[in-house]
């Protein structure tokens, strides 16, 4: 099923709401590799080198102690700086420049987790969140950090640095997973899912900038490129090119299990086109690489080319793929070019190597930094010439720490997380093992009535699984009128129970569009009243042959992929209903609105060409006044994945036109028509935002205000969600909109 086809209705909270299942909503995880994240067995090279347990913990232990414990004017980073109403606060500077980055704060935050220390970590959290986040959505760097500030908190530059993002959002997921998530600003995983989420989908923002002593107008958007799959060095203007220390494959597989749902499959592209880059931007011959680069890999610099050079932020670029390397081993390729690296480097002399390169190995700077002896002693875990991986573990191990007023910052901080991804103390924190489930599925409601002769039954959202539509019955003197029938065979089964409960039989079913969630339940119906009749558009017949078939290839390629049987089994589900093709389709073909006198009862079915499906039905009942719209209206929010909003704006309009009383969605609760008034109301003012130029979150909160009758037993945050794909959703394909009004 091709996502850009298909697309993505959300995963929440464990709860797959698309009506038609999209290649980002069920997608199967990323395959593992053959790493630490698949075996639990992370490396330790200075075990493997002969010392201790107890040698190592007594190394890094010093380390801690000493940059976050020790001497404020010799030694220690770590900071306090009083309290607020969220507790304790504190910084690590750079003592160098006399400044606060993001850099420094995520990756103080960064150790603090790996060490169980969360006093450290809230302090440092709690400081960045009220001095470094920009939470003014009109601010061109909302949702983000500035990069740099002073020491009393106020801004130097108020710009994002998208490493800082990215070193905040892993270390809060790995809080969330070893202490779990507390309230406020310590709902570590809210943080994480709203920070990743505003990394991938925020938009433009032009308004001035405080910026090194000045004020400059800078328009800043999401931190990455769509197209490459790359994280962006800057958003704001310079957002052509990238940092290849900025990339980190081994932490966007873990976004791509853990993350906000419907970007899990960007960050396992991410992850593939950053390997790819690793390869791209290392020197053939010294395996250097330039501090920036193009999307292609070629080398980049923002004083001209003739200053492209390996120096400080491309020290960390080795220890990001030899990471990678040890939690996932996917890219043998990883392995050679720590094997090129530290061969140029030892041929430059062990004890004496240069920190600052042309990248033909033209030395810049003749000076030995810890920082960079330290990275590429985490190459070892890459490396494939054990002999010289083994000498540079050696070197991290003889490290004094950093505490010189050029060295303790940045050196310190890449010193301190290098001995703990050479002891294998460094790892990827996974979330507590959850409660099983419950071994049989929760009761269905029994079916409510709703009017004379007119009945209920609620569709329901199963963890982890796909929902139900409503089905709606009307009793006729010849038997059931049934509207929809969900698509588990627990939903269908209760449907069939309750009519033989009335000793009623189903003798007709009307679908009113083809999603899975409207038609599975058809075949067990078929089955229990062999006579019974489906009426429904064509619709479903080109997309068995099309939307439906394309799914089908996914499924089974996702099942291939895994060999977990739970995880197999819903999508071996998803499989048999669709190969229940014939059973799916209608023996009645709409194609206009009419009345229809049902087994004796007058209904009036509508027909809605090119709304949300190709052909869209809803039956109405002049005696009740009863209309069963399936999800012409659906809440908590309209389903756009398959929808023209054009047709389907014209559709309201036609049933506005219907005397009804009661309406029956196709998701949520029956409302009346002072309800349904607000649902189009809030409908037509959605479309109208995503049309226009204004920012996502702006449409969002258009719907959650118009909306709002309707909303008050929805999560706001799933809401939020769901609305702010949809506006993407519109917004980044015009074409296939409009093939889709056309089909």
């Amino acid at each position: 099923m091709a996502m850009e086809r298909i697309g993505l209705a959300a995963v929440l909270v464990g709860v797959l709401v698309s009506p038609v299942s999209s290649a980002a909503a069920w997608a199967a995880p990323p395959e593992d590799g053959a790493g630490a994240f698949a075996t639990g067995q992370y490396r330790n090279l200075f075990a493997e080198a002969g010392h201790s347990e107890a040698e190592i913990d007594a190394r890094i232990a010093r380390a801690w102690r000493t940059l976050f414990e020790g001497n404020p004017e010799t030694e220690r980073l770590f900071t306090p700086q009083g309290s607020n109403e969220n507790g304790p606060l504190a910084y690590i500077p750079d003592i160098q420049h006399t400044d606060v980055r993001s850099e420094g704060m995520s990756y103080g935050m960064m150790i603090a987790v790996q060490l169980d220390k969360k006093a450290a970590f809230d302090a440092l959290w709690n400081w960045s969140l009220t001095h470094m986040y920009q939470g003014n959505p009109s601010q061109p760097s909302a949702g983000f950090f500035s990069w740099q500030m002073a020491y009393d908190g106020s801004a130097l530059d108020e710009l994002p640095a998208p490493d800082g993002e990215e070193y905040y959002a892993m270390a809060l997921y790995f809080a969330a997973n070893r202490w779990g998530s507390g309230k406020g600003i310590y709902d570590y995983k809210a943080r994480a899912d709203r920070l990743l989420h505003d990394m991938v989908h925020r938009e433009t923002i032009t308004a001035p900038v405080r910026q090194r002593g000045a004020v400059r107008l800078h328009t800043v958007g999401k931190e990455v490129n769509d197209e490459h799959a790359m994280i962006l060095f800057s958003p704001d203007e310079r957002n052509g090119f990238t940092d290849a220390s900025y990339h980190l494959p081994a932490f966007y597989e873990l976004w791509a299990r853990w993350g906000p749902q419907q970007d899990r499959a960007f960050w396992a592209r991410a992850a593939e086109a950053s390997r790819d880059l690793f390869v791209k931007a290392a020197d053939p011959k010294t395996g250097l690489v330039p501090n920036l680069s193009n999307f292609d890999g070629t080398p980049w610099s923002l004083r001209g080319p003739d200053q492209v050079a390996f120096r400080e932020d491309a020290w960390r670029v080795a220890s990001n793929w030899s990471v990678d390397w040890s939690w996932w081993a996917k890219d043998p390729r990883q392995r050679e070019l720590s094997d090129r690296l530290q061969a140029f480097l030892e041929s430059q002399g062990m004890e004496s190597y240069g920190d600052m390169w042309k990248l033909d190995g033209t030395l810049l700077r003749d000076r030995h930094s810890p920082g960079l002896v330290a990275t590429s002693g985490v190459a070892s875990l890459a490396a494939s010439d054990a002999a010289r991986a083994r000498r540079f573990t050696d070197a991290l191990w003889n490290l004094e720490v950093p505490s010189s007023k050029i060295f303790r910052y940045y050196d310190g901080l890449l010193y301190m997380m290098s001995l703990l991804h050479a002891s294998g103390r460094f790892r990827a924190i996974p979330p507590k093992p959850q409660p099983p489930a419950a071994a049989t599925t929760p009761p269905l409601a029994a079916g409510t009535s709703i009017a004379p002769g007119v009945d209920l039954i609620r569709g329901r959202f199963v963890p982890n699984e796909q929902p139900d539509g409503n089905s709606v019955l009307f009793r006729a003197p010849g038997g059931f009128v049934v509207v929809d029938t969900g698509r588990h065979p627990e939903h269908a089964q209760a449907i069939v129970d309750f009519a033989k409960a009335r000793k009623t039989e189903i003798a007709i079913v009307v679908n009113t569009h083809w999603h899975l969630d409207h038609v599975g339940g058809n075949p067990i119906v078929r089955r229990a009243y062999p006579g019974v009749h489906v009426y429904a558009s064509g619709a479903i017949l080109d997309a068995l042959n099309g939307f439906l078939a394309d799914y089908r290839a996914q499924l089974q390629s996702m099942i291939a992929k895994t060999k977990d049987p739970a995880a197999q089994r819903p999508w071996r589900a998803e499989v048999a209903l669709i190969d229940a093709g014939p059973e799916l389709r209608p023996d009645v073909k709409i194609e206009a609105t009419r009345d229809h006198l049902l087994r004796g009862r007058k209904l009036r079915i509508g027909y809605a060409p090119n709304a949300v499906t190709a052909g869209d039905l809803w039956v109405f009942d002049p005696s009740t006044h009863v209309l069963a719209a399936g999800d012409l209206v659906t809440l908590p929010v309209p389903l756009l994945d398959t929808a023209c909003p054009a047709g389907w704006q014209k559709a309201l309009g036609e049933i506005a036109a219907l005397d009804f009383e009661k309406l029956v969605p196709g998701h949520g609760e029956p409302m009346t028509r002072k309800g349904f008034e607000t649902y189009r109301s809030a409908f037509d003012g959605f479309l109208a935002c995503a049309d226009s130029k204004r920012a996502a979150s702006e449409c969002s909160d258009g719907w959650q205000r118009d909306a709002a009758p309707l909303l008050q037993a929805e999560d706001p945050k799933f809401v939020r969600t769901l609305l702010g794909y949809y506006v993407d959703l519109l917004r980044k394909d015009p074409a296939r909109v409009a093939r889709l009004c056309a089909s």
